[in-house]
């Protein structure tokens, strides 16, 4: 891998839910986790941390449940 390459994990489960499925239990470990920054439509940059924080805020308890390394690995 060079330093151009990237790991892009997508979790859709959400649009697959059903009632009859039961509760979903996806965890993303946020200290584990990393971004890029962006510059958007009108140019304006955004720094990695600030995209990082609000792709983590738009997860939280709607797609996914925010948890540290030190909280995943105690269980």
């Amino acid at each position: 891998m060079n330093n151009q390459t990237a790991l892009l994990v997508i979790d859709v489960q959400h649009a697959f839910t059903h009632k009859s499925w039961g509760e979903r239990n996806n965890h993303q470990v946020d200290d584990a986790t990393d971004a890029f920054g962006l510059k958007d439509h009108h140019n304006r940059y955004y720094d990695p941390e600030i995209v990082h924080q609000l792709s983590v805020a738009t997860l939280h308890d709607e797609f996914a449940t925010i948890v540290t390394t030190s909280e995943m690995l105690a269980w």
